[in-house]
């Protein structure tokens, strides 16, 4: 904590007017901070994000992946011959 919010908040306990005011300045510039935070944070997101969770492991989403890379390429490797061999 710094002297200055030391001093900020011994100003809200003392009824200081003119620090009073400053310190209720900057309490709003933090609350508006922390709903910011809060707001890209979704702490307690308003929606079920569980569909978005993967339910495989690490190693069969590996393996899942490779089997689609694998299949983008054998369909590729097709459609070239078909190209450079084109049927009679």
């Amino acid at each position: 904590m710094t002297l200055k919010q030391i001093g900020l908040i011994h100003a809200i306990l003392n009824s200081e007017h003119d620090n009073r005011m400053e310190a209720l300045a900057v309490g709003e510039e933090i609350r508006s901070f922390i709903r910011g935070i809060s707001s890209v944070l979704d702490v307690a997101p308003k929606h079920d994000y569980s569909e978005f969770v993967p339910k495989e492991d690490a190693m069969e989403r590996l393996g899942h992946s490779f089997e689609r890379v694998g299949k983008d390429i054998r369909s590729a490797m097709k459609q070239v011959d078909i190209q450079q061999n084109p049927p009679l």
